[in-house]
């Protein structure tokens, strides 16, 4: 019997959380974090998905021969550097730093500047296809939330 191994690996942003694995569209597993399941296929092309609420992986498609074991890796995209732990903190601070220029000056001219920059900044990382925020993750960069590749 073919079949697919899939190894959730460790990240600390959705730890608590489950994953549901999808194949040809249909519910077959839940992965929790750090855990490896393996999936009885049936010979022939499928698809595979990952999704955690609105967001998901790419969708991969495959073909599996008899006896074939197919090895996936399911990862976030979130966060899985020093970068995308200070960026947050480094936006949020200068929103803040903003704010209080603004309120100390009375001038709301400083703060609009202040989120010009955060969106441009924003829309760059959109352009790029490669978010470091979070909120590229919950919009635009959905199905980039989580990632599959084959081992």
């Amino acid at each position: 019997m073919s079949s697919i191994t899939i190894h959730r690996k460790s990240h600390y942003v959705n730890f608590f959380r489950s994953i549901k694995i999808y194949i040809d569209d249909e519910f077959v597993a839940k992965l929790s974090d750090n855990e490896t399941k393996k999936i009885d296929l049936t010979p022939g092309e499928h698809s595979l998905e990952a999704k955690i609420d609105w967001r998901s992986s790419n969708k991969i498609i495959f073909n599996v021969q008899t006896g074939e074991e197919i090895k996936m890796e399911l990862g976030s995209s979130v966060f899985n550097s020093t970068q995308g732990i200070l960026l947050p903190i480094l936006r949020f601070l200068i929103l803040i730093l903003g704010a209080y220029i603004s309120s100390r000056y009375n001038n709301n001219f400083f703060f609009l500047i202040t989120v010009l920059i955060l969106v441009s900044w924003y829309i760059a990382e959109v352009k790029r296809k490669k978010g470091t925020s979070m909120v590229f993750y919950l919009t635009s960069g959905r199905k980039q939330y989580l990632y599959l590749k084959r081992l």
